[in-house]
């Protein structure tokens, strides 16, 4: 497909360099969804056990192995 640009027609170089900024983008949104999926699912699991000092960066793997077991798994 060529795009119309300003002076007729983008170069397949500038079309091949949007079709990468919208895959970028994508990738970049999908980064930042799963990051706040994350942060809920450790955050619930902090709350399940009271908040334990010292536990913070276990609840945060702990979720994002859920999350990512959840998301591969095709059940999200």
């Amino acid at each position: 497909m060529i795009l119309p640009d300003q002076s007729g027609l983008l170069s397949v170089s500038q079309q091949q360099t949007s079709v990468a900024s919208q895959r970028s983008k994508y990738i970049v949104r999908q980064i930042a969804y799963s990051f706040q999926l994350i942060a809920i699912a450790a955050y619930y699991r902090a709350a399940q056990f009271g908040y334990e000092d010292g536990c913070e960066v276990q609840d945060w793997l702990k979720a994002e192995a859920e999350i990512d077991g959840v998301q591969q798994s095709g059940r999200f």
